[in-house]
């Protein structure tokens, strides 16, 4: 578990608050693979926009998080600074991961 807030627990899916509309014909794709990492959108609480990703060689998920912005730019800048020669791959998904667990704990709290 890439998240731990005190009582989190290994379980087959990714998100409880995926009701609703979780998969429109108006939001599609729904889900996109990237470079071993499957990034999948679907609306929870009051159709707002949330995302997770899986990624596969860790076979983890990160997330889910509302602010999907935030969120990809945190996951785009760790690859593009393994890609630039900036930094190593675990160093960069160490620190996406890092932002991504600060941007949860922003609104759900530590």
């Amino acid at each position: 578990v890439l998240c731990d807030h005190g009582t989190a627990a290994s379980v087959d899916y990714f998100a409880d608050n995926g009701y609703g509309n979780p998969v429109s014909t108006m939001q599609h794709p729904a889900a996109e693979h990237f470079n071993g990492v499957t990034y999948v959108a679907y609306s929870g609480p009051h159709e707002d926009p949330y995302v997770a990703a899986y990624v596969h060689a860790t076979g983890q998920w990160i997330g889910p998080v509302q602010d999907r912005d935030r969120f990809f730019r945190a996951i785009h800048d760790a690859f593009t600074a393994v890609g630039l020669g900036q930094m190593d791959a675990p160093t960069a998904l160490l620190q996406a991961e890092q932002q991504i667990n600060q941007m949860i704990d922003e609104v759900a709290g530590p």
